[in-house]
């Protein structure tokens, strides 16, 4: 008979990232483009601001590297920042 596996201690979940990686194929710029929202949604427009961060195919050696390397930017999660408020 194999022996039970005991149960392993329970870690706590990351939070799902609220974000998403998009391919980005213009002139001369090829790679992937992390974006995680952030603050308040504007009721106006109802849009908000993003945090990006450009992962090019040639810095990372090719694309399937350079995805990989945004969605574990996303997974960490992004530096914080203090947001300002527009002055009106």
């Amino acid at each position: 008979m194999k022996a039970k596996r005991k149960a392993a201690a329970s870690r706590p979940k990351p939070k799902p990232t609220k974000g998403w990686v998009v391919r980005i194929l213009t002139g001369r710029t090829r790679g992937w483009q992390a974006r995680q929202p952030f603050g308040p949604v504007d009721k106006d427009t109802r849009s908000r601001r993003f945090r990006s961060k450009l992962f090019s195919d040639r810095m990372y050696g090719g694309s399937t590297k350079a995805n990989a390397a945004a969605a574990k930017w996303l997974k960490t999660g992004v530096v914080q920042r203090p947001i300002k408020k527009p002055s009106k």
